[in-house]
């Protein structure tokens, strides 16, 4: 049993009978508690990807994540205050009298500690990730390469695209109709590159900049490219203008336009 056991085991049984002073049965269930936990956290190790990256499914609000937060930073403050105050009291009067602090005491401050410490990093921290490598326009084309290992939460239910314009003045880039929108691709975790010719309406706006232009001058081309989510049931014809992804339940991955 001992030669099965980590440094690190070691380290916190060693902790454990310098403070506690337990009895030699106590010792025991000790070694195989902290042997059976260092075991499961060693198993775990692949899922710790998703507490990397909390970051980001706070910023971009996915469900599982961000409304948990939402609730522990607000509402969930009030219940643990009331749930402490009760169990102080309970304990106090109790007559079963133990040593403070037991270990469901410990664990509940150190779950409670974990997700603070959380929230506090994002914050005071934390930004939208980079998701775009690079993009580009050589008409009649637009092209984007992105990061998707930040998105492998959303792999199950979403798939990723590029929209692509021309900047203008002259219309609101959410109800911008002369766009592109690329065909879904699925998330790898890698890197993916997009490449899609201009939509009919984005060609004929270019066309109609081209004969505006002076003969025999290049046309100053200024192109945005975003990158965005799609529920794996909507197809991407059915965007026209930004402002759709929104009513298709998708994400549009730029700051600017978080919901």
């Amino acid at each position: 049993m001992i030669c099965l056991l980590t440094p690190q085991d070691l380290v916190s049984i060693i902790t454990y009978v310098t403070y506690f002073q337990p009895s030699i049965v106590e010792a025991r269930r000790a070694i195989a508690f902290f042997h059976d936990l260092g075991h499961r956290l060693r198993r775990m190790e692949n899922h710790f990807v998703y507490i990397s990256n909390v970051d980001f499914l706070l910023s971009i609000r996915e469900a599982k994540f961000a409304v948990m937060f939402d609730f522990f930073e607000n509402t969930g403050w009030w219940i643990g205050v009331a749930v402490g105050i009760g169990w102080f009291i309970i304990r106090v009067f109790s007559r079963e009298k133990k040593p403070l602090p037991d270990w469901s005491l410990l664990g509940c401050c150190s779950i409670l500690f974990f997700f603070f410490g959380a929230l506090l990093a994002v914050r005071s921290s934390g930004t939208f990730p980079q998701i775009i490598i690079g993009y580009g326009a050589e008409p009649p084309n637009c092209a984007g390469t992105f990061d998707t290992s930040r998105l492998k939460t959303f792999s199950e239910d979403y798939e990723i695209a590029a929209v692509c314009g021309f900047n203008t003045p002259l219309r609101d880039q959410l109800d911008d109709d002369k766009i592109t929108v690329s065909n879904l691709f699925h998330i790898t975790g890698g890197v993916v590159s997009i490449v899609m010719p201009y939509s009919e309406k984005m060609e004929g706006e270019f066309d109609k900049m081209r004969s505006q232009a002076p003969a025999g001058t290049k046309i100053p081309i200024q192109v945005w490219t975003m990158p965005i989510l799609l529920p794996k049931n909507i197809n991407y014809s059915q965007v026209k203008k930004l402002d759709d992804i929104y009513e298709l339940k998708g994400k549009i991955l730029a700051p600017q336009y978080f919901k």
